[in-house]
């Protein structure tokens, strides 16, 4: 569901344990992502990293990373996941 650190790693070329930089990175261009604390790995959503990689996401987020509406809707993700077409709040 999440990408893993060495993906991360990759995505913005910090070390797989430099994860105050990764969230820095993913800030400064646009990526969203939950944050499971201090020190911890930032987390980035397979779907949206495979978006937009392919190009059908949008290239910058359009609110700022600390704004509520940034935080996953989880039951909606898990029900695109699940290949619902449920509306969920």
């Amino acid at each position: 569901m999440y990408l893993t650190a060495a993906e991360l790693a990759q995505l913005t070329g910090y070390q797989p344990n430099q994860f105050a930089r990764m969230r820095r990175w993913l800030k400064d261009h646009g990526w969203p992502y939950e944050d499971p604390g201090a020190g911890g790995c930032p987390r980035v959503w397979r779907e949206y990293h495979d978006q937009r990689m392919s190009g059908t996401a949008p290239a910058r987020a359009t609110v700022a990373a600390n704004d509520a509406s940034t935080t996953p809707n989880r039951a909606r993700l898990q029900a695109l996941q699940n290949g619902r077409k449920k509306k969920i709040g």
